[in-house]
């Protein structure tokens, strides 16, 4: 059965609506195939790519590469719509993103950084005009890539009349001017969230952004256990003084996990400082500071300086941002919606 969303208070309709909707990982050809032409149909109602016989829209270079992942979102069965997420940390890291702007992504993965991009957002026409919010959930599960591995930054290729939907709702900053894409038309922008910062404001202000350990398995694998070797490993390489870079690369896990693991078991990492643990927090002296309430966004000493630093302070969301908001940003606003969403003619006028 359909969702139909009545004249309840909105939260209330997010929260029916997630429970409608199902994200899976996309493995199977008949599915592929699917998501191809949901993507090439989308593009082409926005006139972001020219005509094909074969109807399919395949990057060939990032479809299949080790590290992305294609999401698609069902709604009450049906394909609703579809993201492709990649995942960089390393050398080696390969997306649209990248290659498009290494002059400004490059300089976070040598510093060790981890990076999400999602890319390929599209949406069914029927359901996106039906349920305005599908917007939203289209892009929830890049938002679960992030929590699950551990990164440290977002970034988007945003074309112009996305730019004030990222800012407003998610709370991206504009990193580039444009410059062209892969396989479309339009000229893109690179925009950037630092996700360690940021994570807690954004799911109290959008509660369905939350997910369980379980969720977030079944999309992108199970995450590796601290073993006891794994364990003594980190104990080592951390009494030897390794920076938290240097550390994740010998682990082979992402340099938060690093970090959080350490945090937990009471060691200090060279060029950072301990957190209070919980259970002493409690017992701090009346007067005495209380610890970083995110210490793990903060560069170490012993990081490589990069050249976005100094644009990580994005303006705080208005105080009154939530679920509400975030869908009347996408019919307020210019081309709030994921591609391929149907428009009204009067969609691009600013709201009186």
């Amino acid at each position: 059965m359909l969702l139909t969303l009545k004249s309840t208070g909105f939260s209330e309709k997010a929260t029916r609506f997630l429970t409608c909707i199902q994200h899976r990982r996309v493995t199977q050809p008949a599915e592929k195939e699917a998501i191809y032409r949901l993507r090439y149909a989308a593009y082409l109602r926005r006139n972001l790519v020219t005509p094909r016989e074969d109807g399919l829209l395949y990057d060939e270079n990032y479809d299949d590469t080790k590290d992305s992942f294609t999401i698609m979102t069902l709604l009450d069965g049906k394909l609703a719509s579809t993201i492709r997420i990649h995942v960089n940390s390393g050398p080696d890291a390969k997306s649209p993103t990248l290659d498009v702007f290494p002059d400004l992504v490059r300089p976070l993965l040598r510093s060790h950084f981890v990076i999400v991009d999602p890319t390929r957002l599209a949406a069914s026409a029927n359901l996106s005009k039906r349920h305005p919010e599908l917007a939203y959930f289209a892009l929830r599960p890049a938002w679960l890539a992030a929590e699950h591995f551990h990164a440290d930054f977002m970034i988007v290729s945003a074309s112009p009349d996305h730019e004030v939907f990222y800012k407003r709702v998610v709370g991206y900053e504009t990193w580039s001017g444009l410059r062209s894409y892969p396989k479309v038309t339009a000229k893109v922008l690179c925009m950037g969230l630092n996700f360690q910062a940021r994570r807690n404001e954004i799911e109290a202000r959008y509660p369905t952004f939350r997910s369980t350990a379980a969720e977030r398995d079944a999309l992108f694998g199970v995450q590796n256990v601290w073993g006891p070797e794994q364990i003594a490993r980190l104990t080592r390489l951390v009494e030897d003084g390794l920076s938290a870079g240097e550390i994740a690369l010998a682990l082979g896990c992402a340099r938060n996990a690093a970090i959080e693991k350490a945090d937990t078991l009471g060691l200090r990492i060279r060029g950072r400082k301990r957190r209070f643990p919980i259970a002493r927090m409690k017992e701090r002296a009346p007067g005495t500071a209380p610890a970083a309430a995110n210490p793990r966004v903060a560069p170490s000493d012993d990081v490589a300086p990069n050249p976005m630093a100094a644009r990580y302070d994005v303006p705080p969301l208005k105080d009154r941002v939530g679920v509400q908001d975030a869908v009347a940003a996408l019919t307020a606003y210019q081309s709030r919606s994921p591609i391929g969403a149907v428009l009204g003619p009067d969609f691009h006028r600013p709201a009186a």
